[in-house]
């Protein structure tokens, strides 16, 4: 069966969203920014991710997220997905079923160098019971998640994944 959605899976700071972003004329989706425009509508607010995350709690923004997840229209051929997404639910199971999940791996040394240089917070790095310890925390985090992210059709680093996705979308 030939899928034409594609789910970008990986770390928070791993480079989805722009990667997805370098992609013109493709119906694409970036679910932290569809999630966040649905929160601020809904609630009148205008709150980044980062502070959604913060506000709700974590089963809140997650049960969010799902809900985002499922309601991308079936057209929308390239969406980002947050970097927690796979993790929670039937999500990964759901991705897998309807398009093509492609995990960016990025070394962890650059993503640290993104988040320091992006100045923006990761909640998931930073929360209670964090020491300040990025590294180490990343490091846990990939831990935590890596059953799922494996779980993905393709794991690329970045130079692949644009490749790859450039031959699919004839960029």
């Amino acid at each position: 069966m030939k899928h034409n959605r594609y789910f970008i899976i990986g770390l928070p700071g791993s480079g989805k969203s722009t990667l997805v972003n370098q992609f013109i004329g493709v119906k694409k989706n970036d679910l932290d920014e569809a999630l966040t425009l649905d929160y601020n509508t809904t609630h009148n607010n205008s709150l980044t991710i980062h502070e959604i995350f913060n506000d709700l709690s974590h089963l809140e923004f997650r049960t969010l997220e799902r809900k985002r997840l499922k309601s991308i229209m079936p057209e929308i051929q390239l969406i980002s997905c947050g970097g927690g997404t796979p993790c929670y639910f039937d999500n990964i199971d759901y991705m897998l079923a309807t398009g093509v999940v492609l995990w960016l791996q990025t070394p962890l040394e650059l993503i640290l160098q993104r988040i320091a240089k992006s100045g923006r917070p990761i909640p998931i790095l930073a929360g209670q019971n964090r020491k300040n310890q990025p590294a180490v925390n990343l490091a846990e985090l990939l831990e935590n998640r890596r059953s799922f992210y494996k779980r993905a059709h393709y794991h690329m680093n970045e130079i692949e994944m644009l490749e790859y996705l450039a031959k699919v979308f004839k960029k």
